[in-house]
Order: C-alpha cells, then structure tokens, then sequence
C-alpha cells in the first residue's frame, strides 16, 4: 500500500490504468484511483468493517475491482478474492472458510452464489453501494477514521488469504509479501515508467492482482485492462502494449490471429512466411550466430517477423509474461521464432 500511495504522490495526474466503457477506453490518474480507493475504504468503514476483516472480492476485470482492493487495504482490511468462474457452493465455501464478514460482488448473477451467514453479515453490489461510495467525498468522519488506519498498518500485516486452486486452508500472505513479489517480477522483466502492461487476467489470485495493481504501480508503469479474447486484437492494437500479462489460453489466440493474416498475405512475402519463421527459429536457439545467419535474419525480419510481431503486440512489444502454467511447445517456439519471447511468472525466460 505504501508503495502505491508513494507512487501517487510522485506521478500525480499520469495515466495509471486505462479501461474500457462506454465503447471507448476511458483513463484513470494515479490521484484519481488513490481517491476511489479512500472513498471505497470510506464506505467500508461505513458499513462496519473492522480492522484485520475480511473482505470478499467477486467480480470479473474491471476498474472497480483495482479501487476495491485499494480500498480494503486502505480499510486495514484483508482481501479474499474468488473467481467469477467459481461455481456457488466453492464461492461460498471460501467465504465461510477465510471467515468473510462482507462481499463485494459484480453483478445479480455472481451474487446469487452467495448467501447471508452468521459471519457474513452483507453483501454489497458493484454497480450499487460500490458506485455511491465512489461518488461520494472523501470526508467525515470516517475519513479521519482512514488515515488513523493508514498509518497504524505495517509490513507484516497480512493483506489477503489467497486460495490459488480454491482449496482450504487458505495462504495468508502480507503486504511484505506482495512488495518483495510485485519487486521481484520487476527486476526480472526491467519494468519501468515507459512501460505498457496490457492485463489479460482476473485479479483473484496473488499472482494476478500483482500484475494488475502492484507490478506497475511499483514500476511507475502504465496499466490496460484487458476485456477478453473476443476483443484480443483491438485491445492490443489500441494499447500497443510493451509487456502483455497473460494465459496459455490468450498466447494460443494471438497466435491464431498472427497466423490468420499470414495466410491472407500474397506476393514474395506469402512465400517467404515458412522460410522467415524457420530462420527466427535458428536465429532464436543460436547465441553466436554466424555471419550467414545474422544475414539471413535481418532479411527475414525485414519481409515477414516485424510484419508479424506488430499483429501480434502491436508492434511495441518486448514480451510476454505468464505464470507457471504449461504452454504448448508449438506456441512458446512460435514467439521466439518472431522475436516475442514468452517468460514464465518472474523466473528465467523461456
């Protein structure tokens, strides 16, 4: 949380994350989401949350899920994020379980998957009390309420109870925690103020809510939400993205639409695609390549790679970034061929 609101203070009025809404992307200042965030702990705090509570988080990607996440931390909260894949009984089980005392929840059909206990004590709906707390000032009491919890919270304190496979207990991880991973994922990609990150997943676990909030924040970086594969390429085309976080599943799909528009190519470069990839690929698997090879390259660069790692990123793009999941070997060799290499989680590059 300090490291956000340092940034903030720092970056002021810069873009720090761009959403899409209204049929256009819309952007977000790091003063004005370090604002939602306070208003949202404000509401909180309002509807009875406590130091140390935890705080269910159900929704899918969106600009209020990063605000809800400042705002439980603002709160002193703790942070318990499920899924919107989950299905109701596993939603429902983790609430019980982490001992949930409000739900934040995006939708009438997501929060049919939870129901009132004796812990759980409200549910509150994105588009409703969320969307009041966030146009209402920041003032009052309980903003003075806010501050006081603000500097009270410490490094150790634990800032959310993640369940990774949904399975119980849950891993309690503290702010500690998340700065030394979100610093660690910055190292090893170089990450900086002029970077782009272009956000493909749901913030529901540790991993993801680092790429989506606390990797660039860090950075001083710049954040897109993505709005899924259906809008895959207008989101990197819009974004021009120079770092794209990401799943097997969304790789799988840039490469499809790369290799779609090979084959509406005509002319020397239509015929020069398998020979250019086939070069990339030598070129990527040799650390000293030779004279020939070098050569060999800069042409098929210039005739086929560039053209295909601009549909593919958007023609800024250093990398991707996905987690220790499993890639098929034809995706992941496909990238370095055309000079996008695919790293997973903050370790070695793949």
């Amino acid at each position: 949380m300090g490291v956000f609101l340092a940034q903030a203070r720092l970056q002021a009025t810069r873009p720090f994350v761009h959403h899409h809404r209204d049929g256009r992307w819309q952007e977000v200042s790091w003063i004005e989401l370090r604002e939602y965030g306070l208003r949202i702990a404000s509401g909180l705090l309002d509807a009875g949350v406590e130091v140390g509570d935890r705080v269910l988080v159900l929704s899918e990607n969106r600009l209020e899920w990063l605000a809800c996440e400042l705002g439980i931390q603002m709160a002193g909260a703790v942070t318990v994020a499920v899924r919107p894949s989950a299905s109701p009984e596993a939603a429902q089980a983790i609430a019980r379980r982490s001992g949930v005392v409000l739900a934040v929840v995006s939708g009438e059909e997501l929060a049919g998957g939870l129901h009132l206990t004796d812990v759980l004590g409200r549910i509150v709906r994105v588009d409703g009390e969320v969307a009041r707390w966030l146009r209402a000032p920041f003032a009052g009491s309980s903003s003075e309420e806010v501050r006081r919890r603000l500097i009270g919270l410490g490094p150790d304190d634990v800032a959310t109870v993640d369940f990774p496979q949904g399975t119980s207990p849950g891993v309690a991880v503290t702010h500690r925690d998340l700065v030394q991973q979100a610093r660690g994922c910055i190292e090893t990609h170089g990450i900086g103020r002029t970077d782009r990150v272009l956000f493909f997943l749901r913030c529901a676990n540790v991993s993801e809510r680092l790429w989506g909030l606390l990797v660039p924040a860090g950075a001083g970086a710049t954040v897109w939400l993505a709005r899924g594969i259906p809008h895959l390429d207008e989101d990197v085309q819009a974004a021009r993205p120079t770092l794209i976080r990401c799943t097997p599943a969304v790789l799988a799909a840039i490469r499809h639409g790369a290799e779609e528009e090979r084959r509406r190519w005509s002319g020397p470069r239509r015929g020069a695609a398998a020979w250019a990839i086939a070069t990339g690929r030598e070129r990527a698997g040799e650390p000293r390549p030779h004279l020939w090879l070098r050569l060999r390259h800069r042409l098929a660069d210039r005739l086929v790679l560039s053209a295909l790692r601009r549909r593919a990123g958007g023609g800024r793009l250093r990398r991707f970034a996905i987690g220790e999941t499993s890639l098929p070997a034809a995706v992941e060799d496909y990238f370095r061929a055309i000079g996008l290499p695919v790293r997973r989680g903050c370790g070695r590059e793949r």
